[in-house]
């Protein structure tokens, strides 16, 4: 399993579909698979499952010679890292107060989050191939 370093991930994804084809195909997932809406050329978009692990996506989706360039960008959810974000400031303080040793459960917290970050990006990635019938441009 790819560990992801840092809370966020990008990656490309090549579909021999048209560029409205995807797109339909896309319309015809928000509100099944995903909430979310199109700005313009881009969808931002949240899963249907509400996991607090998984990433929230924005996919832009650009015409190629031979198909549809799909370009994911996947986020941390907010709520998940306003949460991370009190977690540690809490800990911390009871680090500095009484006793040093409660760093390691912030270490512990942050491993799951980083874990339980990357377990979902690969969920939604393989779900965007799925969807799209495509595969991943390494």
């Amino acid at each position: 399993m790819k560990l992801y370093w840092k809370l966020h991930e990008t990656t490309e994804l090549h579909t021999d579909r048209t560029l409205e084809d995807a797109e339909k195909t896309m319309r015809s997932a928000v509100g099944v698979q995903f909430h979310g809406k199109a700005d313009g050329d881009e969808w931002a978009l949240t899963h249907h499952d509400r996991n607090i692990f998984r990433p929230s996506l924005r996919v832009k989706m650009n015409t190629e010679e031979d198909g549809t360039l799909i370009c994911a960008a996947y986020r941390i959810d907010k709520t998940l890292l306003i949460f991370m974000c009190v977690w540690t400031v809490i800990v911390i303080g009871l680090a500095i107060w009484r006793n040093p040793l409660l760093l390691l459960t912030l270490l512990l917290f942050w491993g799951a989050v980083l874990i339980g970050f990357s377990i979902g990006v690969k969920a939604s990635n393989r779900d965007l191939m799925a969807l799209f019938e495509a595969y991943e441009i390494l």
